[in-house]
């Protein structure tokens, strides 16, 4: 048996593997821990201007980092609660990214934001997958939680009420993680 703390937390780590998860009394519930933190992958993506960039460019700020399509239906029904969490989080110390899996990048995925009603999330586009691969994504939506020093901490696969005030907290929270 391992023992590794995050932050507060002291998390066990029965298989100790890495990208392994468990339920932890200390994540809200729906966001799994992942047991051994990993650093974020280098892959790269287009943002709101299809200039590429990475995962690092965001270091130092807490990031709620989903992966969505425009064809996937529970995606859909997440990215309200995400944009209403990115409307409630300060944004100089988390962030929330939504980057769509569509191979027509941000000429499809921003449209359909705005068709929606998203206010508050920029369109990322991974059109070629590269982000997927690396973050060894299983279906959509998945989101992960990656702190403020680069370690993705914790990962959803599927749909969350991501504006509950327990997940605020949470987000707001893992400064130093």
């Amino acid at each position: 048996m391992k023992f590794i703390g995050i932050g507060g937390a002291l998390v066990l780590g029965l298989l100790g593997g890495a990208g392994s998860s468990y339920a932890d009394p200390h994540f809200p519930k729906g966001v799994q821990p992942v047991v051994s933190p990993m650093s974020v992958p280098n892959a790269v993506f287009l943002d709101p201007k299809n200039v590429t960039t990475s995962l690092g460019a965001f270091h130092g700020k807490t990031l709620v980092l989903n992966i969505w399509a425009t064809w996937c239906a529970p995606c859909i029904k997440e990215l309200p609660s995400l944009d209403r969490l990115a409307g409630k989080i300060d944004a100089r110390r988390a962030f929330v990214m939504a980057v769509s899996q569509d191979k027509g990048g941000a000429a499809i995925a921003k449209p359909f934001l705005d068709k929606i009603g998203i206010k508050n999330l920029s369109s990322y586009a991974d059109p070629s997958g590269a982000l997927w691969r690396a973050m060894g994504i299983r279906g959509l939506p998945t989101t992960f939680i990656i702190s403020e020093k680069g370690a993705i901490v914790g990962r959803v696969e599927g749909v969350l009420e991501w504006d509950s005030p327990e997940i605020i907290q949470f987000v707001t929270s893992l400064g130093g993680r």
